[in-house]
């Protein structure tokens, strides 16, 4: 097929646009003429000037969700033409309905954990492909293809998430965000109810221990749920051995040496093997309701944790000029800044 994508150097929408050229799409797209980082997924990729026409033999336009309200040609000559127009959610939402998907949701660490996912899938050989808002630091042309399933980034904003036909969902934590959308936290709370009790029969919520009231009102509701939760007070929980600077997985053989030093960031990692886990054994149509055969398959993907590499614009050291260090991070919400602060700080203790 050939898809146009509007505003395809978004984060999302051009790893998007490289995930559908490596699946053999004929892709192109328009956007600003700025240079950003994720210009790097779209090297081979012809990116017109916004206001383009929209190139003959278009099957399908996908825009980002900054132009949902916004006059553009492309979309409105899709529309004369009988193109088929999605916005960039519905694009996402359509590739969920034809393989088993895990949707990574929260209102931060999602494009750690998606990023992380996406490594343990491309190093263990795993059947899967991914989409998520960046791309790793060493390997930005490389996107993840696999056929059998899919983790995306699974955002909440303006309830985008309850689109997705998900198998199996992680949830980081839970905050309030996005105020132009959700009134309030309790509105946050309410989408992401919406999503766990929604989700398909006998599928796999995966959250942070810190939410276990909420999963415990969620499984009330929905018991033919799987829940698994992760973190400090749950049956996987880590340990840290000074000795190495390593971190061990409770009732693993598995552990490991991650990059960040933060434990928030941390703990993105166990619940990316854990996802990553699970995903892998659905393809292999095992069963996962039981926490063994889970654990033995993070022993076997664990050990490429501490090989991560990282992803772009996320505590990525961009140039160090004069004995000043310039660090890029996409922290915006206030929890996210301080544990961005508080990585940075760790990471690189003997500079003010």
């Amino acid at each position: 097929m050939n898809f146009y994508l509007i505003g395809i150097k978004g984060t999302g929408m051009s790893h998007l646009a490289s995930w559908l050229a490596e699946n053999g799409h004929s892709v192109s797209g328009e956007d600003v003429p700025e240079d950003f980082y994720t210009s790097a997924l779209l090297e081979n990729i012809p990116v017109f000037e916004p206001g383009s026409a929209l190139p003959d033999g278009t099957d399908a336009v996908v825009y980002s969700t900054s132009y949902e309200k916004r006059a553009v040609r492309a979309k409105s000559e899709a529309c004369e033409r009988g193109v088929k127009l999605y916005s960039y959610p519905e694009m996402l939402a359509l590739l969920t309905r034809d393989r088993i998907a895990a949707g990574v949701s929260g209102t931060h660490g999602k494009s750690t954990t998606a990023a992380i996912s996406s490594f343990l899938i491309k190093s263990s050989g795993i059947a899967a492909g991914s989409i998520y808002g960046s791309f790793l630091k060493s390997d930005s042309s490389a996107v993840v293809c696999g056929d059998k399933g899919l983790v995306i980034e699974a955002c909440e904003y303006q309830d985008h998430f309850l689109l997705y036909d998900l198998d199996i969902l992680l949830i980081t934590n839970i905050s309030w965000d996005h105020p132009d959308w959700f009134e309030n936290a309790a509105a946050v709370r309410a989408s992401f109810r919406q999503r766990v009790i929604t989700m398909k029969q006998n599928s796999v919520v995966i959250c942070h221990d810190s939410l276990k009231r909420y999963a415990a009102d969620w499984a009330s509701e929905r018991p033919d749920i799987f829940f698994i939760t992760y973190g400090p007070r749950s049956s996987f929980s880590l340990s840290h051995s000074i000795a190495d600077d390593s971190y061990s997985v409770s009732g693993c053989s598995v552990s490991f040496r991650p990059e960040e030093k933060n434990l928030s960031i941390i703990y993105d990692y166990l619940g990316a093997l854990i996802l990553t886990s699970v995903l892998s054994l659905l393809i292999e149509g095992q069963s996962v309701k039981d926490e063994e055969p889970i654990r033995r398959k993070m022993d076997e993907l664990g050990p490429f944790l501490s090989s991560f590499p990282g992803l772009a614009a996320r505590c990525d050291a961009v140039a160090d000029e004069n004995g000043v260090l310039y660090i890029d991070d996409y922290a915006h919400h206030p929890e996210e800044i301080r544990v961005c602060l508080d990585n940075i700080g760790r990471k690189y203790p003997s500079r003010r």
